[in-house]
């Protein structure tokens, strides 16, 4: 880093509390993502480490008022300030909105460099504001492209959509899940880098005995993920005694039939990411299938991939636009979402002793705590918007 630089940072994004984010999807407030849930706080952790980084940090919480939402928590001895906004209430945006205005007035200084994760106009509206006077350097970590987020049809999802597309061309730098997302939302052709995620784990913890031949998914029960050819290879594989299937979504009850009377299969709901990490860690081949003509899979990265990897299992992908090449290294590819094939490379991974699974496993966390660990992707992001 260049000496004499600004090293104020403020974090944006919606953290929330483990206790506040499960009540608020328990009621069905708002489907938060675990994942981003994750990747926040690990970005947090990492930035906050950073010796001569000033970091503040700031979070958007959707709510009701019913949830009782504190000013602030913390991860360590970083403070997050909370803004609680209650969802579908134009009062409640707006007053947020300028208290952000005021926050930024009074507590950040010039030059700050600025990440946010995702557009968010509560929030991009103060900057764009103050930004002429306090000189700040704008970064969004670009989770998603606009024109392809679901909203309900209509002409309200046009106008949204032309809302976010606004707002994310005022950024001044851009950090991608993917190459493919900078060619059609950087039409400014501004610096980005690409940052598919961030490992949480980094350590690879020995068996103390052999694991069963179970296989496993993680994840939203949608038709893109194709859990209904994991089932039916599953359930046709005489080699595999589980098949345990975490997570909820619209598929689920269509999923339940096509399992039903197969003692095998096992729907388990949405767990907590600690049930999750434990449960992966004593499968032996972990599943990520995902509809390769959906165009969506060369805008995302499916973050699963790096607590997968983490776990000492198998890991089958669907190979997919959104993965790097080098990730193949360390996934089992799976060119075609075709029952006789995944079962056909159950087959083949199952085989193998548990010596080479081992050996397999302490290769992929070394390639994590390598190339995509909490610090190392820390350093490389403040690197990125501080140069």
């Amino acid at each position: 880093m260049k000496k004499n630089v600004n090293k104020n940072v403020l974090f944006i994004g919606y953290y929330a509390p483990d206790k506040v984010f499960n009540s608020i999807v328990r009621n069905g407030i708002n489907n938060m993502s675990a994942a981003r849930q994750v990747l926040e706080e690990n970005l947090l952790k990492g930035i906050s480490s950073i010796e001569d980084i000033e970091l503040n940090a700031v979070s958007y919480i959707p709510s009701n008022k019913q949830i009782n939402i504190s000013k602030s928590s913390k991860i360590g001895d970083l403070e997050i300030i909370h803004f609680p906004i209650i969802k579908g209430s134009l009062l409640s945006w707006i007053r947020n909105s300028l208290k952000f205005y005021s926050y930024l007035k009074s507590s950040t200084k010039l030059e700050t460099s600025v990440i946010m994760y995702a557009v968010n106009p509560v929030f991009m509206i103060p900057l764009m504001i103050l930004k002429p006077f306090r000189k700040y350097k704008l970064t969004t970590i670009c989770s998603e492209v606009p024109n392809y987020r679901r909203y309900k049809k209509g002409v309200g999802s046009s106008i949204k959509k032309a809302i976010l597309s606004f707002f994310n061309s005022k950024f001044d730098k851009y950090v991608f899940l993917t190459k493919s997302m900078s060619e059609v939302v950087n039409i400014g052709n501004k610096p980005y880098i690409v940052m598919e995620g961030i490992a949480s784990e980094t350590q690879y913890i020995a068996d103390k005995e052999p694991r069963k031949n179970i296989v496993m998914y993680a994840g939203g029960l949608h038709s893109d993920n194709k859990v209904d050819v994991l089932i039916q290879a599953a359930i046709q594989n005489k080699n595999i005694e589980e098949c345990v299937i975490c997570g909820s979504g619209p598929q689920e009850g269509e999923l339940k039939k096509l399992a039903a009377g197969n003692s095998k299969v096992k729907f388990l709901g949405r767990l907590s990411h600690e049930n999750v990490l434990q449960l992966e860690r004593q499968a032996k081949i972990l599943v990520n299938l995902r509809d390769k003509n959906n165009i969506l899979t060369k805008y995302s990265f499916p973050s699963k991939l790096m607590e997968y990897l983490s776990s000492g299992a198998w890991v089958i992908s669907t190979k997919l636009d959104g993965i790097p090449e080098e990730y193949f290294d360390y996934i089992e590819p799976l060119e075609q979402n075709d029952v006789r094939n995944l079962s056909d490379l159950f087959d083949k991974l199952l085989t193998l002793s548990e010596d080479s699974r081992e050996s397999h496993a302490i290769n992929s966390v070394n390639f994590l705590r390598e190339c995509k660990s909490i610090d190392f992707q820390a350093k490389r992001l403040i690197g990125f918007i501080l140069e």
